[in-house]
């Protein structure tokens, strides 16, 4: 008996990375508005992604608000069982290439289906990072470690990204702190290509920056003539400009299916 053919149309495998083009396959880019006027990276914005996951369509949302000496971070991220993972963050920064993190605090917990939240999911924390010493509290538990000096988080990296000079960037060598936790060293940010794409059949002169490095998958940023991130993305997640993300998904039915089929 012959075997069937795969569909391969909307198909994507888990140990194949993303790209633009595969995102454009995938329809990501479908409700894609790119944002106009001019934008200043060193000025106060505030800026909200969706979240696509291969296999869950999509599945959140991520919104950063920065100030001169601040960050702050919103988001939501489906659960599979119909739940949502919330986490917010509120860092403070110094006025460098790398927005180096001083202090934050961050919380995060589980929704129910109901929209509030679920009993004893809440997990918080705060920390101070002070000449190459970080300490962190989580409730009664105080963790001291030695970080190095050139040190950013994986949020802060949105706008870093957002005030490099394009072409004439200079790789930034530091360590990533995932998730205000985790620390990764030999970590680099370098600068791509500059390329004119189409994002839902919208030209866009775009820059891209790699970011490499130990104990990370391989991320790509987009940013457009005016300096905004428009789209991030790492392994089978993407970050996409959408002013609407949050309202576009609260209005996501529960147990949607996904248009992406994950083959292994």
């Amino acid at each position: 008996m012959a075997k069937a053919k795969k569909d391969t149309k909307n198909t994507a495998s888990r140990e194949q990375p993303l790209s633009l083009d595969a995102l454009q396959q995938f329809g990501v880019f479908k409700d894609f508005v790119p944002p106009t006027g001019s934008f200043d990276p060193r000025g106060p914005w505030r800026h909200t992604y969706s979240i696509w996951v291969v296999g869950m369509d999509n599945s959140g949302y991520l919104q950063l608000e920065r100030t001169a000496v601040a960050l702050k971070v919103r988001m939501a991220v489906a659960q599979s069982a119909g739940s949502m993972q919330r986490t917010e963050a509120a860092i403070e920064g110094a006025a460098d290439d790398l927005f180096t993190p001083r202090a934050w605090r961050l919380e995060s917990w589980l929704d129910g289906l109901d929209g509030k939240p679920i009993p004893y999911t809440k997990v918080s924390g705060q920390a101070v990072l002070k000449d190459g010493n970080l300490e962190l509290n989580a409730g009664s538990r105080t963790v001291m470690r030695k970080v190095p000096a050139r040190i950013t988080s994986n949020w802060s990296l949105f706008d870093v990204v957002q005030r490099l000079p394009g072409a004439q960037t200079q790789p930034l060598s530091f360590a990533l702190l995932e998730d205000l936790d985790l620390v990764k060293a030999d970590q680099q940010l370098t600068f791509r290509e500059s390329r004119e794409i189409k994002l839902n059949g919208k030209a866009l002169k775009l820059d891209r920056y790699d970011h490499l490095g130990q104990g990370v998958l391989p991320w790509q940023y987009w940013v457009d003539d005016q300096h905004r991130l428009l789209v991030a993305y790492s392994g089978q997640k993407a970050y996409v400009f959408d002013a609407d993300a949050v309202k576009r998904l609260a209005e996501l039915p529960k147990g949607r299916k996904s248009r992406i089929k994950v083959v292994d």
